[in-house]
């Protein structure tokens, strides 16, 4: 039983992590080809520029959102393991 339990975890955990890193090569391609555009267009670059730099920003955002969520979840599950041991604890002494 623990030993399923930790196995879900990291299961849970490296799910998280190439999810970060799919979004994270995403944002280098098209980052990449903005700036390649930005190379590209001798007039007016600022606009491919911006493209670049908000896709980095929207991927910070986000990824700063997602650990934000994590570990408030990581703390309700410590709080729900807590309250299950209080709760056993107490019928043992009862």
């Amino acid at each position: 039983m623990r030993r399923t339990n930790i196995i879900s975890i990291l299961v849970k955990e490296l799910q998280l992590f190439m999810k970060n890193f799919v979004h994270l090569i995403f944002t280098c391609f098209v980052s990449t080809f903005a700036l390649w555009g930005a190379l590209a267009n001798k007039q007016n670059p600022w606009p491919c520029f911006a493209i670049a730099f908000s896709v980095w920003a929207i991927f910070l955002w986000r990824l700063s959102a997602r650990a934000k969520r994590s570990a408030m979840k990581r703390r309700y599950d410590e709080y729900q393991f807590r309250e299950y041991m209080r709760g056993k604890a107490y019928q043992r002494n009862r």
